[in-house]
């Protein structure tokens, strides 16, 4: 059957004009089955605090765009694209999707070979389940070949023996970049530049990269994240067989229903308490600081500036709450819009990103300061990645709390606000901090913990 679906699966068809996608209701399955059968193959995950997930594997047309217009040229080919497909099967059946993501920015990362700056795929087997139903969908030249690689796929899927207990790998090298004493200078330099009125806030990143034995399972480290931070967005988005960016992310950048927006100002942060007395107290401090509150400041007046000209009504909590995670507590503050009629998903992506809570303000500056100090350059991560169906709902996170995944090599990323009054050390901690969730996920211990 693994055989006889991937003769099916690499690029696409030579005279696919009309694609049929026959979706049907079939018994319940887990998703890490279809992945487990989409192996050597492009793969995605997603999952919603909901619960709402989908993964998939294959690729019938892949999409790649590289540029400054990159948002604007992929809403054009996803739309054309999903435009065309007939759909057969169950009459309530979801519509159909495309998965993947953008690059933070349009230069070329080290790294990231595996990824375009803009990159999304139609899948070809796609599973899909939420709170009343588990959906089958595939795509095909033609209804007959749609209706047997329909049934091959089901049978794929119940014939996946039950997995092991899954084996993580050790660490043989471990790489900060940069250094501590390097991260101190960076930070120091940016708080002149903030001084000296070139920008307001910047958000400066670092990695850990970790060297191992055996290469990293992204199902596996995903399982573990699904245990602990059911409060996130969990992804996995593999365009490249072998090349896995996955993460668990809190941040939603926009989420499209209809004309309805939801999405969230995040940014300002601090540790846990170990005790119940002590993580009030940490709760308290981050509520009172005044650090943390220009920085979350910045950017909830980003984000409504933003929307002022894709909406016509805009809902903003007064205050910012506590989003509460297992290792890190956040401020928050959720936005709701009512979009105008010809503003789409794909554009309000390409308004708000990057906000300030992984960019700056002002934005072009900050970005031109995160290029000078930044030793690396951050591919997907902080960027959106996301999910759009044929009728123009969907969600697109901000990848932070992320790692890619390319062989025994496992790059992770984490960054921190930086304002005028920022401490280089406490800076250092937290993006420390930021790194656990998926350090903990992969099983390894390293300099970080």
């Amino acid at each position: 059957m693994q055989e006889h679906l991937s003769t099916r699966q690499s690029g696409r068809f030579p005279s696919l004009n009309t694609p049929v996608v026959l979706t049907r209701r079939c018994a319940p399955v887990a998703p890490e089955t279809l992945l487990r059968v989409g192996q050597g193959h492009a793969r995605f995950f997603w999952q919603a605090p909901t619960g709402h997930t989908v993964a998939a594997f294959g690729v019938v047309q892949r999409m790649q765009v590289r540029g400054a217009d990159r948002f604007v040229h992929m809403a054009a080919a996803a739309e054309q694209l999903l435009a065309t497909l007939r759909r057969a099967g169950d009459a309530d059946a979801p519509a159909p999707v495309v998965l993947g993501g953008f690059a933070f920015d349009d230069r070329q990362a080290y790294g990231w070979e595996g990824f375009a700056p803009a990159d999304f795929i139609l899948p070809r087997v796609v599973l899909r389940t939420d709170a009343h139903a588990t959906w089958l969908s595939v795509v095909a030249e033609d209804e007959t070949r749609a209706e047997a690689l329909w049934h091959e796929s089901v049978d794929a899927l119940y014939r996946v023996p039950t997995g092991g207990v899954a084996t993580f790998p050790r660490v043989q090298r471990e790489t900060r970049q940069p250094d501590e004493q390097t991260w101190r200078e960076m930070v120091r330099q940016a708080i002149g530049s903030i001084r000296a009125d070139v920008v307001q806030k910047v958000v400066l990143a670092r990695t850990c990269r970790v060297e191992t034995d055996a290469p990293v399972d992204p199902l596996a480290a995903l399982a573990r994240l699904q245990q602990r931070y059911r409060g996130c967005f969990l992804f996995l988005m593999e365009p490249t067989p072998g090349h896995a960016f996955f993460g668990a992310t809190p941040e939603i950048l926009a989420d499209v229903h209809g004309s309805t927006l939801r999405t969230m100002a995040l940014a300002g942060s601090i540790g846990r308490g170990a005790t119940p007395q002590a993580d009030v107290a940490q709760a308290a401090a981050l509520l009172d600081s005044p650090k943390d509150r220009r920085e979350h400041a910045f950017v909830v007046e980003a984000i409504l500036t933003h929307l002022r000209y894709l909406a016509d009504e805009i809902t903003c909590a007064p205050e910012p709450t506590l989003l509460r995670l297992p290792n890190i507590q956040h401020l928050h503050t959720p936005i709701t819009a009512t979009l105008k009629s010809d503003v789409r998903i794909w554009d309000v992506v390409a308004q708000l990103h990057p906000t300030p809570a992984v960019g700056g303000v002002p934005r072009e500056r900050a970005l031109a300061l995160i290029h000078e100090l930044e030793p690396f350059s951050r591919g997907w991560y902080a960027a959106p990645v996301g999910i759009v169906d044929a009728a123009g709902n969907g969600t697109f996170v901000v990848a932070i709390r992320s790692a890619l995944a390319v062989g025994r090599m496992l790059t992770l990323y984490a960054g921190a606000g930086i304002v005028a009054d920022s401490d280089p050390v406490r800076e250092w901690h937290e993006t420390g901090l930021k790194f656990r969730p998926l350090l903990d996920a992969i099983g390894i211990r390293t300099n970080e913990a």
